[in-house]
């Protein structure tokens, strides 16, 4: 029976005679008076207070009766029991006696709701450290699947309920749609598999998504008819299960926004305690209050962890985008090395993963986490981005002379033919018209004109073959400084060098087809590279990409380039990188100016670059006896077009090759 501020009470008395008369004088009192013959009745009725007779008294001790029922007051006649917190008066009078009584159980009632306020508090103080702990946990999950179910396993712990769902919205739709991405049960096994449910008020959880405003319903069963929404009892009628008690909250984003929802079903007294139809009514109680703010604060935190989730993806998405278009961009400047940049990657990424089979120990201990293999391939992904700040004719230049100067040469050597066809035709018409045409100066004029067009024509011979990248030999290399010397006449009369001072030392190029400078000039895009990366506002586990790529080049016994670092000052990535770099440059099939090397001469040559002191030997060993090479020898990679139909497109200035083994 509700009694003192609503709180139920009941009062326990002896069995003899004496109880009798105090339930006579109590039948004022709106509370049951219950006469109890042992302490196994006590403890079984939990009564608000107990009065104390002889009978009673002398089945149990006080100290007995006190540890049974902890804080519930005694009344009792002093001669019966002197411990007793209430004397009554001897003999039993009415109105002190219910004053007595009365104070008694309002000394209980507050004992009770003192006890309360600390379980509540003790409660509080709980959920708070857990929610604490929920918020480190979730803010340091990178994986989605385990941040999901993360998020259910601690609403779980937190409102000690048998089932917990979640649902994320997917706005990409024409409507807005509730995704069923998980469900965790601890009674029965759930068949799960993934739903979509519409944002309106037709469902709960469609509800919650569409108001952004929590429901709680006490038994889903007993909703009345003036709500939207309905419960859907299709789930409790295929598996046998009993939803009672359920609490939706809507997961908001710090800007508002509902993102998904949380839903909970059958809080529970006992965690361990399995919900059946059967057991519900002992089981299952309500959501109260306190727990509602804490799975709303856990709402709160599981939305900012999923938007945490949600822009860390859209950064990796914006960074492998970048990065691709990035890869796109550089070969489209130099198609002649399509999947250049991919084929390093892969190589680079799969070396760095077989560095354990090393027998030298700093290679074995080098065990890269998932993060800093990522950041490994973005970095071999660019590094030849710095290509895209050099000079164009220079990168793609395939003949040592560019393509116009050659027109140009052509056109003088041309020029110069006509003047001395046009000198003599002058010549021979004046001895004509001085009647001398059969003279012998005729004939000398035609022979002359003849050995200088074949004059000419060699030198345009020289120009052509000393033109291409091959290695120019010591008689080319002196026929090339007399051209030097050669003079053409000019349509006004003047003469000129054949061969600016320029364009002699282009031909004049021993190996390849680069002057110094424009060797530098290719060697510079190593800078640009670095300094272009290092604009990127990178993300912390990528914050090594600039110098990774910006040290691709160098050599550890300092012969490298731009900054001829030695050994120690080159990261591990570089040294990783440029073992790849260079194979891929030898073996590769793409660029017009050679035909691809084996790769058992590769492996031959990053081995005497090893010997050298040029490469690391371990890691050299590492790729030939792992087998790295497998990693990109059967996969194909996407073509860039050349944008151009020309000949222009044939680079022999390999910034890969170009120091140690171009030719």
């Amino acid at each position: 029976m509700t009694g003192m501020n609503g709180a139920d009470v009941t009062i326990a008395v002896g069995p003899e005679d004496y109880g009798q008369n105090i339930i006579g004088i109590l039948s004022d009192l709106p509370f049951p008076v219950y006469p109890c013959h042992s302490l196994d009745d006590l403890i079984t009725l939990k009564p608000t207070v107990v009065i104390l007779d002889a009978i009673l008294l002398g089945r149990m001790t006080v100290e007995a009766l006190r540890d049974a029922l902890p804080g519930v007051p005694l009344l009792s006649e002093t001669k019966v029991c002197s411990d007793a917190e209430f004397p009554l008066p001897d003999p039993l009078k009415a109105a002190p006696t219910l004053k007595l009584v009365k104070v008694a159980c309002e000394l209980r009632l507050a004992r009770i709701a003192a006890d309360q306020s600390q379980t509540v508090a003790a409660t509080a103080e709980t959920h708070l450290t857990q929610l604490a702990e929920v918020g480190v946990a979730l803010s340091a999950e990178r994986d989605l699947n385990t941040l999901l179910k993360r998020i259910l396993e601690a609403a779980q712990d937190i409102a000690c309920c048998d089932g917990a769902s979640l649902f994320l919205i997917d706005t990409e739709t024409e409507h807005a749609e509730l995704v069923f991405k998980l469900t965790l049960n601890d009674s029965i096994t759930v068949p799960f598999g993934e739903q979509r449910v519409v944002v309106d008020t037709r469902s709960i959880s469609g509800c919650v998504a569409e108001t952004g405003k929590a429901i709680h319903c006490e038994d889903v069963y007993l909703m009345g008819p003036e709500q939207p929404f309905r419960f859907n009892s299709q789930f409790d009628k295929q598996t046998g299960y009993r939803t009672r008690s359920l609490y939706c909250v809507p997961m908001s984003d710090n800007s508002g926004e509902v993102v998904g929802v949380l839903q909970f079903v059958n809080r529970k007294y006992n965690r361990q305690q399995q919900v059946t139809p059967e057991t519900i009514d002992a089981v299952v109680r309500d959501f109260d209050e306190q727990v509602q703010k804490s799975l709303q604060a856990l709402a709160s935190l599981s939305a900012i962890a999923l938007q945490t989730r949600k822009l860390l993806d859209d950064i990796n998405n914006l960074f492998e985008n970048f990065v691709q278009a990035s890869v796109v961009a550089i070969e489209q400047r130099d198609p002649t090395t399509s999947g250049h940049s991919f084929r390093v990657a892969d190589l680079s990424v799969t070396l760095a993963q077989k560095l354990n089979t090393a027998k030298r120990s700093d290679l074995a201990r080098f065990n890269p986490s998932a993060a800093k293999l990522r950041e490994l391939r973005y970095a071999s992904l660019l590094h030849d981005f710095g290509k895209v700040g050099v000079r164009e004719d220079v990168l793609v230049k395939s003949k040592k002379l560019f393509p116009g100067d050659l027109t140009e040469l052509r056109y003088r050597l041309a020029l110069t033919r006509q003047r001395l066809r046009a000198d003599a035709a002058e010549k021979i018409i004046a001895l004509y018209e001085g009647g001398r045409g059969e003279d012998a100066s005729v004939v000398a004029i035609r022979a002359a004109f003849k050995r200088e067009s074949q004059q000419l024509d060699h030198f345009l011979k020289l120009i052509v073959e000393s033109n291409e990248p091959s290695i120019l030999d010591e008689a080319a290399a002196h026929q090339l400084s007399e051209l030097g010397a050669y003079h053409c006449d000019q349509h006004d009369g003047t003469l000129l060098p054949l061969l600016s001072s320029s364009k002699l030392e282009a031909l004049s190029i021993p190996r390849g087809s680069l002057t110094k400078e424009e060797r530098l000039e290719i060697e510079s895009h190593v800078v640009h590279t670095h300094n272009f990366l290092k604009l990127i506002p990178w993300t912390g586990d990528l914050a090594g990409i600039p110098e990774i790529a910006g040290r691709h080049h160098e050599k550890l016994d300092g012969s490298g380039y731009p900054d001829n670092l030695e050994a120690s000052d080159i990261p591990m990535q570089s040294r990783i990188m440029t073992v790849c770099d260079i194979f891929d440059a030898l073996t590769a099939s793409d660029r017009p100016y050679k035909k691809a090397m084996p790769e058992n001469i590769a492996f031959k040559i990053l081995r005497e670059d090893a010997h050298r002191g040029v490469l690391d030997p371990g890691i050299v060993e590492v790729f030939i006896g792992a087998d790295v090479a497998s990693a990109t020898r059967d996969k194909q990679y996407p073509q860039t077009q050349t944008l151009v139909s020309s000949s222009f497109f044939n680079s022999v200035c390999d910034p890969d090759l170009h120091r140690d083994h171009a030719g």
